[in-house]
């Protein structure tokens, strides 16, 4: 895209499978490990729509729909799909999507569902708040959005107002009904600059699509495959929060971007279908767990120079699965530790203790999980103190890889505690508690990701 965008264009999430008929119309592609979320915030984007592949958007998938109504709820979203639908479109029109589009898509494809004017209407760009000279004690209870961005002819999902001097808000369009782009060019000819929405509907709006999101992706008939892609979404929160404790924002697109590509090579390689794992993937908890552990092991390679693809893959599978064993705990251990670990009787954590263990017998068993994966998950509880499990191994043959999701994990333990307790200092309790049992490598690449940047 050109720097200075005159135009509108049209914003195509994580599909590689697009074919140009026309050049009429600009785009803008997100290819995997790119930055979608970043995009859809950019106001100073001007997009006319958004067709977005749940599947395959990373990072983002599904939770990409509702930050688009958020930050653009003019824009209309569409949601690509390749054979079947994944969701139904009575689900779809829920969540306030337009419509629903087969692959391929194509330039004509986009030109059917989308009014002319858009494309043609060169735009001043406008501030993202109108300028109100006169106060209304009803400001605040409306949200701002560009005139132009109703230009597209399809379908609001809120009441649209316009703002008058002297009487305040008038209602000139209400929700489910087409705004026809005849109508959007008089007001732009009278001097409106901006449509408003209440408020109140539009946070109801965001609520109501993050719940029923959560409800579609439990649902028996969604795929396997776009619940993993979900799951890999839940890395996000854990950005944000180890973001204040150092990381910038290349670090943030590199572990974004290395997600990504672990996922790409489990696809690839066909690990994710086998029934052990895919029973894994759907403990939400541990899978989550899992996802920010593979982020932060992945930004510790990077100091310790472990740079090979084979090394990369290694690192990314064994972080994402360490915890695999837990799936071969009893259902109420299970249900325990992820209430609270520290109230475990003896013999419960005796058995606990066993889950690397199970592990490393349950990836051993799967083809394509090579040797050093099997090794690091069966020891990334040890520690060289002696204060790890199941504690078999010397500080001579611990396995790097292992000492790299063990440091990793305790780091993500932290942070989920500092969530509830926000006094909870991460850094200071892994010098504390957390340093010494790991060797001194691993350590200093911990303290030069985060630490250094911090200080």
């Amino acid at each position: 895209m050109p720097e200075q965008q005159t135009g509108y264009s049209t914003l195509i999430i994580n599909s590689s499978r697009y074919q140009s008929v026309s050049s009429s119309i600009p785009l803008t592609f997100v290819k995997a490990g790119g930055s979608p979320s970043l995009l859809i915030r950019d106001l100073t984007k001007k997009f006319a729509a958004i067709f977005l592949d749940p599947v395959h958007a990373m990072p983002g998938g599904i939770d990409l729909i509702t930050l688009a109504h958020r930050f653009r709820p003019a824009t209309p979203v569409y949601v690509l799909y390749d054979k079947e639908l994944p969701f139904s479109h009575e689900q779809l029109r829920r969540m306030a999507v337009n419509d629903a589009v087969p692959l391929p898509l194509s330039s004509s494809t986009i030109k059917e569902r989308l009014a002319p004017e858009i494309f043609e209407y060169t735009f001043v760009p406008v501030p993202a708040e109108p300028n109100l000279s006169s106060p209304h004690p009803e400001d605040q209870e409306y949200l701002p959005v560009p005139a132009t961005d109703f230009l597209t002819g399809t379908c609001s999902f809120f009441d649209v107002f316009v703002r008058l001097p002297s009487t305040g808000y008038l209602k000139v369009l209400s929700a489910n009904d087409t705004f026809a782009p005849h109508r959007v060019l008089s007001y732009l000819e009278k001097g409106v600059s901006h449509f408003f929405i209440g408020k109140r509907s539009h946070e109801q709006c965001l609520t109501y699509c993050d719940a029923l999101a959560e409800n579609l992706l439990d649902a028996p008939g969604i795929s396997f495959e776009m619940k993993v892609s979900d799951l890999f979404n839940k890395g996000q929160t854990v950005v944000e929060t180890i973001r204040k404790e150092g990381l910038n924002p290349i670090h943030i697109d590199y572990i974004l971007a290395y997600l990504a590509h672990v996922r790409a090579l489990m696809r690839q390689t066909k690990l994710d279908s086998h029934s052990q794992i895919q029973a894994f993937l759907s403990n939400l908890a541990a899978y989550d767990h899992g996802v920010g552990t593979a982020m932060v092991a992945g930004l510790l390679a990077l100091p310790l120079k472990i740079e090979t693809e084979a090394a990369f893959r290694m690192v990314g599978v064994a972080a994402l699965l360490h915890d695999i064993g837990i799936n071969e705990l009893p259902k109420g251990l299970q249900a325990k530790l992820e209430t609270d670990e520290n109230s475990l009787t003896h013999d419960e954590r005796e058995i606990y203790e066993m889950h690397p263990a199970l592990g490393a017998e349950l990836l051993n068993r799967i083809p394509g999980i090579d040797e050093v994966t099997v090794q690091a998950v069966a020891q990334h509880h040890e520690r060289r103190n002696n204060k790890g499990f199941p504690g078999k191994v010397t500080s001579s043959n611990t396995n790097r890889i292992a000492e790299l999701i063990g440091i990793s994990d305790e780091f993500i333990k932290l942070v989920v505690k500092s969530k509830e307790n926000p006094a909870l200092d991460c850094l200071r309790e892994m010098e504390a508690k957390v340093f010494d049992g790991f060797s001194y490598s691993v350590v200093e690449s911990f303290r030069t990701v985060f630490m250094m940047t911090k200080s």
